[in-house]
């Protein structure tokens, strides 16, 4: 959880799909887990639903327009994704272990985070750090992006929004003051950097999802969600001021980006915003389409796009329509169900008091991990299948909380 913060820094190159040491550690989890994974999939229709998914894709991908090897390439990486978060499932672990996790998780968003903005700002030349020019346009002037340790930015936004709206989100429910201002850092520090890349979806999946944790998941009255309101606000100003006084130039390429979302502005959507948005939805329209072609699926791959050739899906939904089919559509509700059966185990009344800041603040970053996808598609971050196999534990933990009551 620490090592996925820094992006290529641990990897054998600055490609974007090269080996390092996140890879070898999934190899020793895989390698070492390979009974408790067995133990999931037996156990858990979870990873039951999953694994059907794998072997309907293993079929799909025999049909794969854009190379059978490639495709079965992404689908051997899919499934080790699986097969580490049904090991961590399968885990035992204490409430302090739980809370070290999300702390190495955290503390290494920030410290990456840290490095980015030093090696950005010019203090220093951080190694393999923003070596990935990229502009925004501002009226007449180009303003840098920062990429930080990432080959993409959406790679960035994949894991550090994940891990922003959890901080975030233990900052605010847990108790020890010490605590609670370290994750508030983490996530102010990460929130920084995210605006830095001017990657809208990064910093919006945090923030819905933490909105949506408040006023649809959060147990409790009208206090709690004000308390999530109010530290949200103090946040968003502290970092805007930061912004204004440091980066202002940044500021101007939200305003740019995201003006004509306020109500009653005259400005106009940008044109290079309009053909993004528009293009995720012809996108989408062309995976569906592509069922009455090919209904079992094409395997993982870039999308059909009528007179543009072959695209990135750059959507999570439109990625898996176009892989699995029609299977997909069917799947998909039977596996949200399994998931929501099982998070209905763990809710805060059942759950260990210690436990109750790491449990919903992996559900939240989960929801921002999966909103972030609604506009990248980033299913290959190995930091959310694993807070996804630990959510799941809970499931066991809850069960024997009850049981010893």
């Amino acid at each position: 959880m620490f090592v996925v913060q820094f992006g290529n820094f641990f990897r054998l190159s600055d490609a974007e799909v090269v080996p390092g040491l996140s890879t070898g550690i999934g190899f020793l989890i895989i390698g070492f887990g390979i009974i408790r994974m067995v133990e999931a999939v037996s156990t858990n229709a979870v990873f039951q639903a999953l694994v059907f998914l794998i072997a309907w894709l293993g079929l799909a991908s025999m049909f794969s327009e854009t190379g059978v090897a490639a495709a079965y390439r992404l689908l051997g990486n899919f499934t080790g994704y699986v097969m580490i978060a049904a090991i961590a499932s399968r885990t035992t672990i204490s409430a302090s272990q739980f809370r070290f996790i999300w702390i190495a998780a955290s503390a290494g968003m920030a410290l990456s985070a840290f490095l980015t903005v030093v090696d950005y700002v010019g203090i220093y030349n951080v190694p393999r750090n923003n070596d990935v020019v990229i502009t925004s346009e501002v009226g007449s002037r180009l303003v840098e992006q920062a990429t930080g340790f990432f080959p993409r930015r959406s790679a960035m936004a994949a894991v550090f929004s994940t891990v922003i709206a959890g901080s975030i989100l233990i900052g605010i429910l847990e108790r020890r003051i010490i605590i609670k201002g370290l994750f508030w850092i983490f996530g102010s520090a990460g929130t920084l950097c995210v605006l830095l890349t001017h990657n809208r979806s990064g910093v919006l999946a945090a923030l819905i999802a933490l909105a949506i944790y408040a006023f649809a998941l959060m147990p409790g009255g009208l206090i709690p969600r004000l308390k999530i309101g109010l530290a949200g606000a103090v946040a968003a100003t502290l970092i805007i001021a930061v912004m204004w006084n440091y980066f202002p130039e940044h500021l101007e390429v939200y305003q740019s980006k995201l003006g004509h979302l306020i109500p009653g502005s005259e400005q106009s959507t940008p044109k290079n915003v309009a053909k993004s948005d528009f293009g995720r939805v012809r996108l989408f329209l062309a995976a569906v389409d592509g069922l009455a072609e090919n209904p079992v699926g094409n395997g993982f791959g870039s999308v059909k796009l009528t007179g543009y050739g072959y695209k990135g899906s750059h959507n999570i939904i439109t990625a898996f329509i176009w892989a699995a089919g029609v299977m997909f559509l069917l799947w998909l509700p039977l596996f949200l169900w399994f998931v929501y059966r099982a998070m209905r185990r763990i809710g805060v009344g059942s759950a260990d008091p210690e436990f109750v800041p790491y449990i919903e603040a992996t559900k939240c970053g989960l929801i921002a991990f999966v909103l972030n996808n609604m506009v990248h598609e980033s299913w290959g971050t190995g930091a959310a299948w694993i807070l996804f196999g630990l959510l799941l534990c809970m499931t066991r933990v809850a069960d024997n909380t009850k049981r010893y009551r």
